[in-house]
């Protein structure tokens, strides 16, 4: 296996990183309290922080330089004048153009004058030596500094304009001060003297005093990482790391938000006083009073509107006084909010080349435009600072006199503090283009709504750790049920491992709860009506047979039967009588009855992965000893299918019969496993390359064969060894030796390569002793990668830089060569079994046979005790009847979910056992979830399953014909049926892609487009393939077989054609619109993802504020707080109220038609049918039925547009958009953006993010944009921000040819217009552009990883980094993450 041509990348030595190699950071508790730890992955032992900081500040040291290193980028091209554009645009094109050539030499002027300059100015500044085996890295005190830049030759002019401007450019931002050492200091112009100091034999005084001066400033930053010096970085680093800890923690006999540990510090801290500040405030803000809660809202607006009222100038005993914007009436805060928006006064002024730039859209002058930038940032910087002690002495001064502020101070000097930091994050990097955030409306209320999304963040933080922690009373058979109270199991502390849990559990929840969703809809669309619904009606997994009799489609006998077989295989391969039989004697007929059937079963999978916990088993069984016959009779067809697709890829063509049984009996006979993060066989032996690897790797024998014969062996051979890959090799004992042995031999070809393979090779000796097995290998080096890599949140594409491009790729790349020549010598030392692939029958010894005569008898016992468990387990055969309703695609990905499940889950113990920590969160069985992978495979290899009987999927030829016309236009009036106008079309058969010369000939991709994807809309989308288009197919079918088996010998023009045949190949074949209707599944997916994500933090969200209120002095109702019943009584009753609302299984407590006696209700299903309960309970307690369930939600979303938001979310979980005439995807991603995710902004952006990574999974590249849009507010509208598109394209493929490598787009114009129409259906589209870029061609010679560098590639790498880097944003924000920015690096 060749390695792929890219450099590989270890470690930027000027770069720096956030993770440490192959160290983790955990809280981990201990006998007394948690606390933050590192430790080594793999292995057993913490590490001694101190003495990891010193090994840090060492390695640091050595890279330490006093410039920034510089990104030249790409060299712009002079503007070309566009004929498109008028003459001033092209004017302003060409003068913005200009200016990106001018930055461009400014930045190749200081990249050159810093490689010229910085040895000679290294030698003056610093010394190094050896010390106890490591080189280490000493600055000159001031003397010798002086001494030795008098004997040091001068440095070269700086030739890129004034020697000042490049300082204050390049100079490392640390050094770059105002003050130093409490007085006025300049550093930018101290370094200059330095620099023109340099070879100068008599240096003035003032000279030297400015020298020195600036030469104590370098050496405090160069130490500053050494943990012996107090109040360092370093030291604090240590004293954080120490002192991390989780957000929720137990305090005595609560949880609550903890303080911040004062250990190693001379002060105490003034974060405590704010930390309990904030704990009293969500304490106090708890309450069921609305205005009691409004109040505390009043004064935290008055807070802010003091901060941004604050005077320029402002110094401590001033006079002060309220300003006239600070109301003092009971005002309502959400009405200020809007009026706020509208004020357009500025923070701070704005430098006038900064607006300028904006205004007149031009690009600044790169020195220009810092100066301006760091002007700003001063002047934010100072305003904020005033405009704190303006507000900490206004409140000090009304709060004494007027009650308009907090009455406990800590809470008043929190919320002061948190706006200081909001307005600093704001601001940051505020420039050109984003100039609009220094508009006090914009900011203020920017502000506000931050504080607002902390409060409900933070109280959902509180609700994960009660529902985690402290309601196990609920699951549990007891008559006293005593919520709220700590586990004894969690006193000591939370550690990071127990919330990796509840994150690997919610994350796999949140993958099932779509499959289930998706295939409940496929079920329920496929025998029913499902149009002209109301909401509650939409539900089609709660209805009952009566349900299901008056909605079915076709009534007629066998009609619905058939249409559900068409899901396993069509009816043709099943006896109808044996349905009868099942369902002999009920009051509904045995169809209504099997559609039932499976409606509960696919119900009591919603139920598991749905709504979080199952307290109870549900009851509503069905008939599991006919399913469990299904399912042995597929397990069946599947040892069928294993043999047919040994015939399908031409395997008795080249092989006898003997070995191939050989081989059957060996892949097919034992139950085999496979682990997450191995990598694929596709990727392991990629089909391009595979004429290679046959030779080079593999070393077989290239057999005699004409060509057409020879690319049917590689066909047959690659299949073959894909299956002794997944069913042999990974499932031997012999894979770890040989991985180990194949590392061993591993070398690169060049420097770089050995650098990479020498890292792989010692990162394999550090983690082989706790490696059991080769999957646990593959997982540690994907684990590695991942996490150097996770700041990366969105699908890379190779538009992006090449500077953002990840971290430490060699490890995916060495890793899969290593595993290739592994698995090439498991072929070689398993030559009985395996030595006959290399030796196919010879030319005059090929057969073809019938596929009834390839070993008819054969069978094997693969699923045997699969069968057995199946049978008798209602758990499993929920999995199985969802898995039947899911496409090959989901059922992959579902599966994979489980896998990674299995393996993160196992990876959290480990990592958890090895430092001697005790989980507190119980996984899911993870035998069980196994045994669900078993089941989910077993749907997958039968998913793709199509019968040749077209009866199976269409009434008759014209019905067949009818479907097939929306996709193929064969239309022809003078032809007397459909049918015959596609024979006619067909040619009599002749184009045998649709029918053959007797009948309609049964298309894979149009029956998966009918089952599994939103058809209706395809059907009105696709624009129809052409009859000359499969003509062109045809024409260039013959052509192509002579280009696939050159393999890297191709050149550009057969590449091209190869790729202009594959497209138009998936056209004519259908299978594009398979994939069209993946897009939509998955689009939609992610909306029924977020729709089950704000469900979850609501649920947490009602349960921490209600905890809070429960412990507050507030009036509360008795039986709020506990419930005496009958047999049961409950302490925290509200809790168990909440939970019983969200959770099935769990009962909520609310009078029936007693109105003043409470009974067990609604303990089936999930919140939408218990709401009713729950507010029935509220009434109970002489509250407003709402009370309850919106206390507190005004924090949580806008309370004004709740029914809107219920209605997204029902018109996303009841699938509208399948039905047509609903809503654009679009529309409602620009709806979610808006109102869904209200309570956390981070995931409000993640939506922009995840809309365009799943249309980059397929390559395809979307701008997205905002506009102004009007939204319904019940019957009232009002502005809002629109998401929009304003162009889409491909990405790009690079495939290696002969003598270089050709770059081309992924995706043709007619793809990305087909991309337009889904995303904006059925709404009139909006004006996208839709791009395409011409192919482009590179040689060998201008890469530096190929052999025989050029001078060219050696000036490249001298330049270090090329490309102008795209901020990357992690906004994932799903799960708490405490260590994602803990500032550690890899040691050189």
């Amino acid at each position: 296996m060749k390695l792929s041509k890219v450099t590989y990348r270890v470690k930027d030595k000027n770069a720096k990183y956030k993770k440490e190699y192959n160290v983790r950071a955990a809280v981990a508790n201990n006998s007394e309290n948690a606390g933050g730890v590192l430790y080594h992955v793999p292995g057993v032992d913490l590490i001694d922080l101190k003495e990891q900081m010193l090994d840090r500040d060492r390695s640091v040291r050595l890279l330490y330089n006093i410039f920034n290193q510089i990104q030249t980028g790409t060299k712009p091209k002079k503007w070309g004048n566009d004929e498109t554009l008028s003459v001033d645009e092209n004017e302003r094109k060409a003068k913005e153009q200009n200016i990106k050539i001018m930055n461009y030499k400014w930045r190749e002027a200081c990249s050159e004058y810093i490689e010229k300059s910085q040895s000679t100015i290294n030698s003056v500044l610093f010394y190094s030596y050896e010390e106890s085996g490591y080189k280490t890295k000493r600055m000159n005190d001031n003397e010798a500094i002086i001494v030795k830049m008098q004997y040091e030759n001068r440095l070269s002019h700086f030739t890129g304009g004034k020697l000042e401007d490049f300082v204050a450019y390049t100079l490392r931002n640390s050094l770059v001060v105002s003050r130093y050492d409490n007085q006025e200091f300049d550093s930018v112009n101290a370094m200059v003297v330095f620099i023109n100091n340099i070879g100068n034999g008599n240096i003035s005084d003032k000279d030297k005093k400015t020298i020195c001066k600036l030469a104590d400033l370098i050496r405090n930053d160069f130490s500053k990482l050494n943990p012996n010096v107090q109040s360092s970085q370093g030291a604090n680093m240590v004293r954080s790391v120490r002192n991390q800890n989780m957000v929720v923690q137990p305090q005595g006999d609560i949880v609550s938000f903890p303080l911040v540990s004062d250990e190693g510090k001379n002060t105490v801290t003034n974060k405590n006083v704010e930390k309990k500040g904030l704990n009293e405030f969500l304490l106090n803000y708890a309450n069921l009073d609305d205005e009691e809660r409004m109040e505390n809202l009043r004064k935290l607006r008055r807070i802010i509107d003091v901060y941004f009222s604050s005077p320029s100038h402002y110094q401590k005993d001033m006079d002060i006084s309220l300003s006239d914007n600070i109301d003092k009436t009971k005002f309502v805060v959400w009405k200020k909010h809007e009026t706020g928006k509208k004020n357009t006064e500025l923070f701070v002024d704005i430098p006038d080349e900064l607006f300028t730039a904006e205004t007149e859209k031009i690009k600044l002058d790169a020195v220009l435009e810092k100066q301006a930038r760091k002007r700003l940032t001063d002047s934010i910087r100072k305003q904020n600072m005033i405009c704190y002690r303006y507000t900490r002495a206004v409140v000090e001064k009304y709060n004494s006199t007027e009650n308009l502020f907090f009455e406990n101070d800590s809470i008043n000097q929190y919320w002061i503090h948190h706006i200081e930091n909001a307005v600093e994050r704001i601001l940051k990097s505020c420039k050109a283009e984003t100039l609009f955030k220094l508009r006090r409306g914009y900011l203020t209320e920017k502000v506000w709504k931050d504080a607002i999304n902390l409060i409900s963040i933070k109280y959902i933080a509180l609700g994960k750790v009660i529902y985690n922690f402290t309601v196990d009373d609920i699951w549990k058979d007891k008559k006293v049920k005593n919520l709220g109270s700590i586990d004894e199991k969690i006193k000591h502390g939370i550690t990071s491992f127990d919330y990796e849990m509840i994150k690997a559990q919610e994350a796999l929840q949140r993958e099932l709860a779509v499959n289930v969703a998706f295939a409940a809809n496929n079920l329920a669309r496929a025998v029913c009506d499902m149009t002209n619904l109301k909401d509650k009606e939409s539900d089609f997994l709660i209805w009952n047979k009566k349900d299901i009799a008056n909605k079915l489609k076709n009534k007629d006998d066998m009609a619905s039967v058939s249409v559900v077989l068409q899901f396993f295989g069509g009816k043709s391969s099943w006896d109808i009588d044996a349905f009868r039989e099942a369902y002999k004697g009920n009051k509904y007929n045995y169809e209504v009855c099997f559609i039932d059937d499976l409606r509960k079963a696919v119900y009591a999978a919603r139920n598991e992965s749905f709504h979080f916990k199952t307290a109870l088993v549900n009851n509503d069984i069905w008939n599991t000893e006919f399913f469990g016959k299904l399912f042995i009779k597929e397990t069946e067809i599947c040892l069928d299918i294993e043999k047919d697709r040994f015939y399908s890829n031409n395997l008795p063509v080249f092989y006898s019969d003997n070995d191939l049984k050989k081989m059957l009996d060996h892949l097919y006979n034992n139950k085999v496993s496979r682990a997450a993060q191995v990598p694929s066989y596709n990727s392991v032996m990629v089909r391009k390359y595979f004429p290679e690897n046959i030779t080079s790797t593999l070393k077989y024998q290239k057999p005699g064969y004409d060509e057409d014969t020879l690319e049917k062996w590689y066909s047959a051979c690659y299949y073959l060894l894909k299956e002794i890959y997944y069913n042999s090799f990974l499932q031997s004992d012999e894979a770890l030796a040989l991985f180990e042995e194949s590392v061993n031999n591993l070398k690169g070809d060049n420097k770089d390569q050995e650098l990479a393979v020498k890292n792989f090779r010692n990162n394999y000796k550090n983690i082989k002793s706790s490696c059991t097995s080769f999957s646990q290998v593959c997982q540690m080096y994907m684990t590695e990668y991942n996490q150097q890599n996770n700041q990366f949140k969105k699908v890379r594409s190779s538009k992006d830089s090449i500077v953002d491009k990840p971290i430490y790729q060699h490890y995916k790349l060495l890793l899969k060569k290593v595993i290739a020549n592994a698995f090439a010598s498991y072929l070689q030392h398993n030559k009985e079994l395996f030595g006959f692939i290399g030796k196919p029958l010879k030319v005059n010894c090929l057969k073809e046979i019938d596929k009834e005569q390839f070993l008819p008898e054969w069978t094997a016992k693969k699923y045997v005790s699969l069968c057995e468990e199946v049978r008798k387990s209602p758990e499993l055969q929920k999995w199985y009847i969802v898995g039947k309703f899911l496409n090959s695609r989901s059922l992959n990905l579902m599966a994979g979910s489980m896998r990674s499940y299995i393996q993160y889950v196992n990876d959290i113990k480990r990592r958890a056992d090895g430092i001697g920590n005790e989980l507190h969160v119980i996984a899911q069985n993870l035998d069980v979830v196994d045994k669900w992978v078993q089941v989910i495979e077993v749907c997958l290899l039968l998913s793709s399953r199509v019968s040749n009987e077209f009866e199976d999927y269409f009434y008759d030829k014209d019905d067949y014909a009818a479907y097939l016309k929306s996709y193929v236009d064969f239309d022809n009036s003078d032809m007397p049926s459909e049918y015959s106008a596609l024979v006619e079309f067909s040619d009599q058969g002749k184009v045998d892609l649709y029918v053959d010369p007797s009948n309609p000939k049964v298309n894979r991709n149009i029956v998966q487009s009918k089952l599994f994807a939103a058809d209706y809309i395809l059907r009105d989308i696709i624009e129809p393939v052409s009859k000359d288009e499969i003509e062109d197919f045809y024409n260039q079918k013959d052509e192509i077989t002579i280009c696939k088996i050159k393999g890297a010998e191709l050149t550009d023009e057969e590449q091209k054609k190869i790729l202009k045949y594959q497209k138009l190949k998936n056209r004519v074949e259908l299978r594009d619109v398979v994939e069209y209707g993946e897009i939509i599944n998955e689009l939609l997916g992610q909306l029924i993802n977020w729709s089950f994500m704000r469900e979850r933090d609501l649920l947490y969200f009602q349960l921490g504020f209600h905890y809070n209120c429960l412990r507050n002095d507030s009036a509360k109702p008795e039986e709020y707080k506990n419930l005496v019943l009958d047999d049961i009584s409950i302490k925290d009753a509200i809790l168990h109220q909440i939970i019983g609302m969200y959770v099935n299984g769990v009962a909520i407590y609310a009078p029936g038609k007693d109105e003043n006696k409470l009974e067990s209700q609604c303990a089936q299903g999930g919140a939408g049918g218990k709401i009713g309960a729950f507010c029935r309970y509220s009434l109970y307690l002489k509250l407003a039925a709402d009370t309850l369930y919106n206390a507190g939600l005004e924090v949580f979303e806008v309370l004004p547009e709740h029914e809107d938001i219920i209605k997204l979310r029902n018109g996303i979980d009841h699938f509208k958009f399948y039905l047509g005439g609903y809503r654009s995807i679009m529309s409602l991603y620009s709806e979610v953006f808006d109102r869904f995710f209200t309570y956390d902004m981070k995931y409000q952006k993640n939506v922009l993010n995840l809309l365009q990574n799943i249309l980059l999974r397929h390559n395809v590249i979307i701008e997205p944009i905002f506009e102004s849009g009007i939204k319904k507010i019940g019957k009232d509208t009002k502005p809002c921000a629109k998401l929009c598109i304003s162009s889409i394209k491909s990405d790009s493929f690079e495939y290696k040819i002969k003598d270089g490598t050709l770059i081309t787009d992924a995706k043709d114009k007619r793809y990305l217009e087909t991309i337009k129409k889904i995303l904006f259906y059925p709404e009139v589209e909006s004006e996208v552009r839709i791009l395409s870029s011409k192919d482009s061609f590179e040689q060998n010679n201008q890469y530096g990883y190929m052999k025989g560098k050029s001078e060219n590639n050696k000036n490249k790498k001298n330049k270090k980094n090329n490309g102008n880097r795209d901020e990357k944003k992690n906004s994932d924000g799903l799960t708490y993450n405490p260590f994602l920015n803990l500032p550690f690096e890899l040691p050189e």
